[in-house]
C-alpha cells in the first residue's frame, strides 16, 4: 500500500488511515499540509521523492509475499484454511480474516501473520498473530523462532 501511495497518492488515500501517516511522518512529512489542498498532490508526491530513499522502496518492491522457513510459513495476514500453499492467492496472503482466524490454517505449517490487532501475540491453531498495532498502540510486536520454538519478545 505505501508503494501505491508513493506512485499515485490521489488514488491511494486510505492507506493514510491504516499507519500510512505515521509512516510518512517518520520520514519527516507533515501529511496534514497536503490534506487541506487536495490539488497539492503534486507537490506530495515531489516532497516524498525527496525524503524518502530509493533503497527503501527498492526493499519494499522486491519483498516476497510469503516466505517459508522450516515448518513457519511468515505472511501479512494469513491462508485459506486447506488450500494448498502453491494455490493461494495474493490477495488471501494479504487480507483474509475468516475463516483463518478461526479455524487455523489447517496446513502442516504454523503460519506467523499480522493483519488482525490484538493486545498480545496471540498463539491459535497452527498460527501465530503478532500484530499489536504499533502504529496505534506504540508496542510492536516480535517473536523469535529458534529449533522449532516460539517466543515473544
Amino acid at each position: 500500500m505505501f508503494l501505491r501511495f508513493f506512485r499515485n497518492p490521489a488514488r491511494h488515500l486510505n492507506w493514510l488511515e491504516m499507519g500510512g501517516e505515521e509512516t510518512l511522518k517518520s520520514y519527516s512529512i507533515d501529511i496534514g499540509r497536503y490534506l487541506g489542498r487536495r490539488k497539492d498532490m503534486a507537490g506530495l508526491r515531489a516532497i516524498m521523492k525527496e525524503r524518502i530513499p530509493e533503497q527503501h522502496l527498492a526493499f519494499l518492491d522486491k519483498l516476497y509475499i510469503s516466505l517459508k522457513v522450516g515448518k513457519f510459513l511468515f505472511v501479512h495476514a494469513g491462508i485459506k484454511p486447506g488450500l494448498p500453499i502453491q494455490q493461494q492467492t495474493d490477495h488471501d496472503l494479504m487480507w483474509i480474516r475468516e475463516p483463518f482466524l478461526s479455524e487455523g490454517s489447517g496446513s502442516p505449517l504454523t503460519v506467523v501473520h499480522g493483519h488482525t490487532m490484538t493486545m498480545e501475540p496471540v498463539f491459535g491453531n497452527k498460527r501465530i498473530g503478532i500484530d499489536t498495532g504499533a502504529y496505534m498502540t506504540g508496542r510492536l510486536s516480535a517473536v523469535r523462532i529458534f529449533n522449532d520454538v516460539c517466543e515473544v519478545l
